[in-house]
C-alpha cells in the first residue's frame, strides 16, 4: 500500500543518516533478523566498503545468493 511504501521510504530516509552500529542497534531492538545488502545497488568501492564494515561490526559472513549479488547479514 501507498503508506506502508512512504514508512519505508522514510524509515529508509532516517537510516541513512545513522552511522552503521546505530543503525544496526536500531534495527535490532525492531526485531529484524538481520541486514538485506543488494550489491548491484552500490558501485564497487561502496559496496566493499559496506561489506568490510557489516562483517567488522557484526563479526560474522553474509549468506551470498547463487548469483552473487544479495548478501543477508544475520544478527
Amino acid at each position: 500500500s501507498v503508506s506502508f511504501m512512504s514508512k519505508m521510504n522514510v524509515n529508509r530516509k532516517v537510516m541513512e543518516r545513522k552511522d552503521l552500529k546505530q543503525m544496526i542497534d536500531e534495527l535490532k531492538k525492531k526485531s529484524f533478523a538481520g541486514i538485506y545488502v543488494d550489491k548491484r545497488a552500490y558501485d564497487e568501492e561502496g559496496f566493499v566498503s559496506l561489506y568490510a564494515s557489516l562483517k567488522a561490526e557484526l563479526d560474522c559472513e553474509p549468506i551470498n545468493s547463487a548469483n552473487g549479488n544479495l548478501y543477508f547479514y544475520e544478527f
